[in-house]
C-alpha cells in the first residue's frame, strides 16, 4: 500500500467517524497532525477530537537531510478526495477547512476550503502575496 492509500484510508475513516458520531455542535475545520517521530498521521475535529490515526511506515523514517513535505502529500490526497466528493456527506458550516497543523493545532498550511458550495484552493503563500500586495497599496496611497 503507498503513502497516498494510507493517507486517504485515515482520512475516510475520520470522515466516517464524524458521519456516524460527531458530537460538536457545528463542524468547522479538521486538522492533520503529523508526529515525524514516528510518521504518525491523526486526524481531529474542530473540537480537538481525536478522529482517527494510523502510522505512516514510510514518514518513520524522517531524515533532516532529506525532509518530508507532508502538506504536499496530504494536499494532493485530500484535493482528490474532494474532486471524488468524500466530503459531500459531511454536515459543515462553511466555511470549512482541512488543515495540516502542528501539534498545538497551529495551521502550518490550509489544504482546502469549502465556502459557500464552491471550493476554493488557497496556494500555501497567498497570504503572503497578498499581505505584501496591501502593503505596496498602502505605502502608495500615504505616498500621495
Amino acid at each position: 500500500m503507498n503513502v497516498k492509500s494510507k493517507i486517504k484510508d485515515v482520512l475516510s475513516d475520520a470522515i466516517n467517524s464524524l458521519i456516524n458520531n460527531y458530537q460538536g455542535s457545528s463542524l468547522t475545520d479538521i486538522f492533520l497532525i503529523v508526529d515525524e517521530e514516528c510518521g504518525e498521521l491523526s486526524v481531529f475535529d474542530d473540537e480537538q477530537n481525536l478522529l482517527s490515526k494510523s502510522i505512516i511506515e514510510e514518514w518513520e523514517q524522517f531524515d533532516d537531510e532529506h525532509p518530508i513535505n507532508y502538506s504536499k502529500a496530504l494536499r494532493e490526497v485530500v484535493v482528490e478526495m474532494d474532486d471524488n466528493g468524500y466530503f459531500n456527506s459531511l454536515e459543515v458550516y462553511t466555511p470549512f477547512s482541512i488543515n495540516f497543523s502542528d501539534e498545538d493545532f497551529i495551521v502550518l498550511d490550509e489544504l482546502l476550503t469549502i465556502e459557500d458550495d464552491s471550493i476554493i484552493r488557497i496556494e500555501s503563500d497567498f497570504m503572503k502575496r497578498m499581505d505584501k500586495e496591501f502593503d505596496e497599496f498602502l505605502d502608495q496611497l500615504l505616498n500621495e
